[in-house]
């Protein structure tokens, strides 16, 4: 008995610290923008590379304008394993407001632009397709835009640079101008976007790395977790020391 109750313990416990380890092993994130910037329709001719903040905004002229464009580039980690969800996380500054200001995001087959070369007057076409949709938040708060388009499409794009652009969602109107600040990574406080990819296994991320970012620490809450039950089981192993 008291042989079964060690291998029983040993195996809880093996079971115990590996979901703890794994944690976050399913997502090595976050992944960094490698360009940021935004172009204005209001000045054309103007580049905001080295901008430390961006705008987001709409006019209510004729209904509804996307009056600025948030232009993204990341590089996606080329692996085997299938990106099942992808979360594009906005948190904008406490700066900025007017009317509600639903987003959109877009992608663009054109990966040529530079951030300091990116103009309303230059920057490329869009692809038709929305990728996924955010509803307005208030200043200092964070949109994700998530889904299986988004998803499908990073995952066909593994290894290679994507366009992700984010304008306003003008499929309806706004009763007022709008326009939401939001952090580059030119800014000492750090960039605003951040991008998490995720596979439908824990325990198959180990070559998808962020060349752009470091990998947050694996597995924190899991590793939390994994301590309180080691503790629990050894209170139980202390009160049956002979398998009783």
């Amino acid at each position: 008995m008291k042989i079964a109750m060690r291998l029983i313990s040993m195996t809880l416990l093996a079971g115990v610290l590996a979901l703890g380890l794994s944690g976050n092993a399913a997502a090595q994130n976050p992944h960094l923008a490698l360009a940021d910037t935004y172009t204005d329709i209001n000045s054309p001719a103007v580049n905001h590379g080295s901008d430390t903040s961006l705008l987001l905004s709409a006019s209510n002229t004729a209904g509804c304008v996307p009056v600025t464009y948030l232009w993204y580039q990341f590089s996606i980690p080329a692996a085997t394993q299938t990106i099942g969800q992808a979360n594009l996380y906005l948190t904008f500054e406490n700066i900025g407001g007017g009317a509600a200001l639903g987003m959109e995001l877009r992608s663009s087959s054109d990966t040529t632009w530079t951030e300091s070369g990116l103009t309303w007057a230059n920057q490329p076409a869009l692809d038709p397709t929305v990728l996924a949709t955010a509803p307005s938040v208030p200043p200092g708060s964070t949109a994700t835009f998530s889904g299986t388009a988004l998803a499908s499409y990073l995952d066909a794009h593994k290894g290679q640079s994507v366009t992700l652009v984010v304008r306003a969602n003008c499929s309806g109107t706004v009763a007022a101008s709008a326009n939401r600040g939001i952090s580059t990574k030119e800014n000492a406080s750090g960039s605003g976007v951040y991008l998490d990819l995720f596979v439908p296994t824990a325990v198959s991320l180990a070559n998808f790395t962020a060349a752009s970012a470091p990998l947050t620490p694996p597995g924190v809450a899991g590793i939390g977790a994994a301590v309180i039950a080691l503790v629990a089981l050894l209170f139980l192993i202390r009160r049956h020391p002979r398998g009783a």
